[in-house]
Order: structure tokens, then C-alpha cells, then sequence
């Protein structure tokens, strides 16, 4: 059928141009205020789609050219903003919580791609909204962090001629951290306390 799939080794890497605006304010010791407005344009953007490789073809005994189901280069952009809150609660209690808004778009159509097949133009993997929230408990011996992060669903690939999603999920972690001298620090950290659920759909 002179098709197949594989990796590419014609991909170019990931160039982006960005503008990143950001403004801060500390308004007490240990806690601040901040939001950063930015716009990236990627020139070589990867996504999953179609390109042609030559691969000797054994049934006539020459090389012939490939339809290849592979990652492939193309562009795009994201535009959003990011806000982040720090607050010191005082005897080395504090919280922090931030928040990202991405808009992602691929702004040129890879053949045999989600974009091209089916006007699904999002980018791989860029979740729209995601969010960090966490406790924290630091002293120059000891420090124990907690979070809780969230991103919203997200273009995973294509199956076929489907565009598979990862649904939104809601993750919580934790660090615990003890300075046994200047120079050596023992260290405990967990992921997925909450035993999440990773679910998909197309």
C-alpha cells in the first residue's frame, strides 16, 4: 500500500518567537503579585500528521517512496496570560497559587493532521486553563510543601481518523525537605497522592 508509520528524521526543533510582558508587585516580605501577558509564534511547531520517506520496497527490488503516518513540522501560536499569588502567613507559613490561560492554535494545516482532517486546529497537548494551588512550612532546617494541580483537557494525537482528548485532571503532591548539614539535605516527595484517574476520548 506504499504506507506505513514511523518516526521522521527530517524534523526540524521547536523555534518560537515570543514576547513575554510581566508585571510584579512585592507588596510585603516573602509575597507578591504578578501577571505576565505573552505570544509565541512557532515557525516549526510539532504535530502528528503525514510525510514521505523512501524505504527500499523488497516486492520490486527498488527504493520507492512512502506515505509515513509520522510526527511532522508545522506552525503555530499561543497567546495568554498568567497570573501568580504568593502570600507569607508568618512563622514560615505561607500559600501560593497561579493560573495560566493558553490559547493554542496550529496556523498551518500538516497534511493528514487533526487541523487539516478535521478543523480541530488545537495544539498538542496545550491544556486552555491549568492552576497550582499549595500550603507551604519552611525554616532554615525543615520546609513541607503540599499542591494541588489542575489542567484542563487536552489534544493527546490522532487514532486513525479520530482526535483523541485526555480529560481534565487534578493531581496532589507533597515535599518534605530536612537540612542535615549546610551541604546535604534528605528529602521525601509523593505524586498522585490522590491516585488520579487519566481518561481519554475521542
Amino acid at each position: 500500500t506504499f504506507s506505513g508509520s514511523g518516526g521522521n528524521p527530517n524534523l526540524r526543533p521547536i523555534m518560537s518567537n515570543n514576547v513575554d510582558v510581566g508585571l510584579e508587585w512585592y507588596f510585603m516580605p516573602k509575597s507578591l503579585l504578578g501577571m505576565n501577558i505573552y505570544n509565541m509564534n512557532m515557525g516549526s511547531y510539532v504535530t502528528f500528521g503525514s510525510s514521505k520517506a523512501d524505504f527500499f520496497n523488497q516486492s520490486v527490488g527498488k527504493i520507492t517512496t512512502y506515505n509515513m503516518s509520522s510526527a511532522v513540522n508545522t506552525k503555530a501560536r499561543v497567546r495568554g496570560v498568567e497570573l501568580q499569588y504568593v502570600q507569607d502567613l508568618g512563622n514560615g507559613f505561607g500559600l501560593n497559587a497561579n493560573y495560566t490561560y493558553a490559547d493554542g492554535k496550529e496556523t498551518a494545516a500538516a497534511p493528514k493532521s487533526a487541523c487539516a482532517d478535521l478543523g480541530d486546529c488545537s495544539m498538542i497537548g496545550t491544556s486552555k486553563n491549568s492552576y497550582n494551588l499549595g500550603v507551604f512550612y519552611e525554616t532554615s532546617k525543615f520546609s513541607a510543601r503540599i499542591n494541588y494541580s489542575y489542567r484542563s483537557a487536552f489534544l493527546n494525537g490522532l487514532d486513525r481518523n479520530s482526535a483523541i482528548y485526555q480529560d481534565d485532571v487534578g493531581t496532589v503532591s507533597a515535599a518534605f525537605n530536612y537540612n542535615l548539614t549546610d551541604n546535604l539535605t534528605l528529602s521525601l516527595e509523593g505524586k498522585d497522592l490522590n491516585d488520579p484517574t487519566l481518561k481519554s476520548y475521542a
